[in-house]
């Protein structure tokens, strides 16, 4: 590719996608312009309008997966809500006795009624379903616990004494020979009389 030379929309997609494998392929940018025929220039702001896109995908396809278990979780809770309603009330109970006696078995069947305040196993539910939400939607405040990885303490204790000490040694000045300081002191005091 020339120099100078005015690309078309499709040649600069196509050339930025090309730019784009060979970099996740890890060329530098240098190995990148040669490959590709333009400038190094060209191939750093090349990858920063792929980087860009990258980014905007990623966003993209991040909010709709969120959409789509928030509507999971809408649904699983609108079921777990009729349940719950369904749980409420009076239920018809029907039972059935098996008695064995002499020549013939017999068959005991009973029905009663039974008042329910509702199965609270829906409630736990929909509870989990309103925690998830907030977890999706960042509204859940931080878990405080445990840090996630063990820190070995003496190890640490050491590596931040010897950085330190490290620190301490840059900051110090350099020792000061007081006798050439005081012949200086006392030779621009002669010449200010």
């Amino acid at each position: 590719m020339r120099p100078g030379r005015r690309f078309t929309k499709d040649e600069i997609l196509r050339r930025r996608e090309r730019v784009a494998d060979l970099y996740c392929r890890g060329r530098t940018q240098t190995q990148i312009s040669a490959e590709v025929g333009v400038s190094q220039r060209q191939v750093s702001d090349d990858l920063q309008k792929v980087r860009a896109w990258w980014l905007e995908s990623t966003l993209r396809n991040f909010d709709a997966l969120k959409a789509e278990q928030l509507a999971r979780l809408d649904q699983i809770e609108r079921e777990a809500w009729a349940a719950w309603e369904r749980s409420i009330g009076t239920h018809r109970v029907e039972k059935a006795e098996k008695r064995s006696g002499g020549s013939a078995d017999l068959t005991i069947a009973s029905v009663t009624k039974e008042e329910r305040a509702g199965n609270p196993k829906f409630l736990e539910l929909v509870g989990s379903c309103v925690s998830k939400r907030c977890e999706i939607l960042g509204l859940a405040a931080p878990v405080k616990g445990p840090p996630p990885i063990p820190v070995d303490v003496v190890s640490a204790r050491e590596r931040l004494a010897a950085e330190l000490a490290r620190i301490r040694e840059r900051q110090l000045p350099a020792p000061v020979d007081t006798e050439l300081n005081t012949e200086i002191i006392e030779a621009e005091a002669e010449t200010v009389q």
